[in-house]
């Protein structure tokens, strides 16, 4: 059955972010999702989760330099979010009763990059044993689909694929938020010029 929806995933660390997320294996902070609706174009439901490491209980300070500047996060707010596991329960619990359907699951992740599931969310949940459902290990990867789909050079960023496209980014003052709402505009230039017949999808092997 063909997804019926696509949902755009992205994570934040209290670490290094961007082209190098995941690499010093800090704690995830923020996990944001996006449902798109590929039947009719349009994003359909919005979400951003702000996740309490587990370091929060011990550590004065949790958040690095770098992603307080990038993202506005503060400490209080990160200490008074829902641990991972309660996070990922909240979604899995979303996505059967809105996404589900009588005849098998309506949609497929898609990341920017792969880093954000590869090097960040599964490694991190195995490490905390974790279950992920198995809709986790497969997804799209929005900056692959994007290349091969324009033929042009490698984007190495949302706000790169936002710019080729001449589009305007998204003015939400939530960065997780900012983040999906400027990948879903990406993925409506995309619909438009036919990218869903050319998608291709990735698989992760389960930890």
């Amino acid at each position: 059955m063909a997804s019926s929806y696509l949902v755009v995933l992205y994570c934040v660390t209290a670490g290094q972010n961007g082209n190098v997320l995941g690499s010093d294996e800090e704690e995830i902070v923020v996990l944001s999702w996006l449902v798109y609706d590929t039947a009719k174009n349009k994003v359909v439901a919005v979400q951003s989760c702000t996740v309490k490491p587990r370091t929060a209980d011990i550590n004065e300070n949790v958040l690095s330099e770098q992603c307080r500047n990038e993202t506005g996060l503060v400490e209080e707010v990160v200490k008074s979010g829902e641990y991972l596991e309660n996070v990922i329960e909240q979604f899995h619990q979303f996505a059967k009763t809105k996404l589900g359907s009588d005849v098998g699951r309506t949609f497929c992740l898609i990341t920017d990059g792969q880093l954000h599931l590869r090097q960040c969310l599964l490694p991190e949940t195995c490490s905390k044993n974790i279950e992920l459902p198995e809709y986790f290990y497969v997804f799209f990867d929005l900056r692959k689909e994007f290349r091969k789909f324009y033929q042009g050079e490698e984007m190495q960023s949302i706000a790169e694929m936002l710019n080729y496209l001449s589009i305007e980014p998204d003015g939400s003052a939530d960065y997780g938020i900012r983040q999906i709402q400027d990948m879903a505009k990406v993925i409506t230039r995309l619909s438009a010029d036919d990218f869903f017949k050319i998608r291709e999808l990735l698989l992760l092997a389960p930890t």
